[in-house]
């Protein structure tokens, strides 16, 4: 029995876990709602005396000549002044520069563009070496690549590099068609206070005093083209590194739900403190999938999603992490018929939540798509999945203790070792990831695996649990069967004449020999 002053312990103790969830939630909800970089549909204002804007990265895919206008990668839209008086003439030199170049150029423009002074010497490092391949109209006739637009367009007409309207998206002022036969890769949009002036074909900054000037935005990146988004819905919107990434989220959300019901149809009955852990995981589980589904069934459809639903829904998925390590390690300590200590337990939880939840926090602050820093390249992510280590020694810490510990049909070597695999599976699968993956296959690589050994170790703890119950059911009901027999309830009414005859007869025998 728990006395009155653990059970308002752990009256606090879920109360504050209830917190917990709902300020790390709306964390999540704050942090991942603000950069445009984080939408393929981006639109917004930017003012040229910031000199330089970085406005998004994507993965275009590899271009199949057989259906090039399906496969290759498309950025469209337009660009015109905000809240000032509208360009009017196509004759007149853009202020500004609108850049799309893949990573091999990005690197020199991106590292340049932090240097002070931002002046023409500024703006010639920067483009110094996508001079080399650029086409401009007057300047560079003979370039072989089409980086470059100059803006703001003027009103109700094309950008002035547009000399062949028939390629222009309808209704848009401007587009780029990128195509590579060899491999997908990543392409970066900038928008740079410099432009090209024709009379001298050098590079001057236009930013400078009252000659800066707001820009109205709205831009898209997709793969195909839009009049082909129906041969693939799900992958025209995304970058290549997200493609079939809604797919994989869809598919391990119907596992879990079916697991999660069977878990309720089999296992809840028996009201066993292992069974409600493992149900709790599946369903946050299900709950950070759907989520995570939400967001991408939008983005397929508008470019933008709901990114502070995602960013909640792999917060829910890390708490699912962090549940089923506390139940191993109670398993390891009690067996699964154990009975933990529910305030011991709930300080424990209370702790995996805050810990879980603070590191993924900071390390959605120290995401970088310039850089190219994804959430398990940041030191947050880094220390947790160290921390996975110490938790790996307590595990084993914990396996020789109790005798008798029940873990129904697996032994306890294989319910360590098998365990221990899953523990140490996702530091493994980064650490390889990182340094043998590509970027481009990296995200989908390390989500289907790890997807799918956590599906796998939450099965065969719930066969574990399942088993263990009903070995201990079986004892029960051959306990009650026993007790309902008709020898064993003859016994029960004869028992007490029957002792009390034999002692009479004890008794008069000892008699006897005296």
């Amino acid at each position: 029995m728990v006395s009155s002053a653990s059970w308002q312990q752990c009256q606090s103790l879920s109360k504050m876990s209830v917190r917990i969830v709902a300020l790390s939630c709306i964390a999540s909800l704050l942090l991942s709602v603000s950069p445009a970089v984080n939408a393929l549909h981006i639109r917004g204002t930017w003012d040229s005396s910031r000199f330089y804007l970085f406005l998004a990265k994507f993965g275009v895919q590899k271009t199949v000549l057989e259906s090039m206008a399906a496969t290759r990668g498309y950025v469209y839209g337009n660009v015109t002044l905000a809240g000032q008086r509208q360009a009017s003439s196509g004759r007149q030199r853009a202020p500004v520069t609108l850049v799309v170049v893949d990573s091999e150029y990005f690197q020199d423009l991106y590292t340049n563009s932090s240097r002070q002074p931002h002046n023409d010497e500024s703006c010639r490092r920067m483009f110094n070496k996508i001079d080399r391949l650029a086409w401009h109209p007057q300047c560079r006739q003979q370039g072989k690549e089409d980086f470059l637009r100059s803006v703001p367009c003027p009103t109700g007409r094309l950008c002035p590099e547009e000399d062949e309207p028939s390629r222009v998206i309808p209704g848009w002022q401007l587009t780029y068609a990128i195509q590579d036969t060899k491999q997908p890769r990543y392409w970066y949009l900038s928008l740079v206070a410099c432009s090209l002036n024709p009379d001298n074909c050098q590079w001057e900054a236009t930013h400078t005093g009252s000659s800066s000037l707001t820009l109205a935005y709205d831009l898209w990146l997709v793969n195909g083209a839009p009049s082909q988004r129906h041969v693939n819905k799900l992958e025209h919107q995304f970058s290549f590194d997200e493609h079939d990434i809604l797919e994989i989220y869809g598919v391990f959300l119907m596992l879990y739900a079916a697991l999660a019901g069977a878990v309720h149809a089999k296992l809840l009955r028996r009201q066993e403190p292992f069974t409600w852990g493992v149900a709790a995981q599946c369903w946050l589980e299900v709950a950070g999938a759907f989520l995570c589904c939400v967001h991408l069934a939008k983005f397929a459809g508008d470019g933008v999603g709901a990114s502070g639903l995602w960013a909640a829904g792999e917060l829910l998925r890390r708490w699912a992490d962090a549940v089923f390590i506390l139940l191993l390690i109670l398993a390891a300590r009690l067996g699964l018929q154990g009975r933990p200590d529910p305030l011991g337990t709930g300080i424990l939880l209370a702790s995996f939540l805050t810990v879980s939840a603070g590191f993924y926090l900071w390390s959605l602050a120290e995401v970088s798509q310039v850089e190219d820093v994804g959430v398990f390249d940041t030191v947050p992510s880094c220390l947790l999945l160290a921390l996975r280590f110490p938790l790996v020694c307590w595990f084993l810490a914990e396996l020789p203790g109790r005798p008798g510990r029940d873990f129904g049909r697996i032994d306890v070597l294989q319910f360590a070792a098998g365990f221990l695999l899953w523990l140490v599976a996702l530091p493994i699968l980064v650490l390889v990831s990182e340094t043998q993956v590509s970027a481009l296959w990296r995200q989908k690589c390390v989500l289907s695996v790890s997807y799918g050994t956590n599906f796998v170790a939450a099965s065969a703890f719930i066969y574990a649990l399942f088993t263990s119950q009903q070995h201990d059911g079986a004892k029960y009901d051959y306990l009650m069967t026993a007790e309902e027999s008709p020898e064993h309830r003859s016994r029960l009414r004869d028992g007490p004449a029957a002792s009390g005859n034999g002692s009479a007869g004890i008794a008069a025998e000892e008699d006897k020999l005296n």
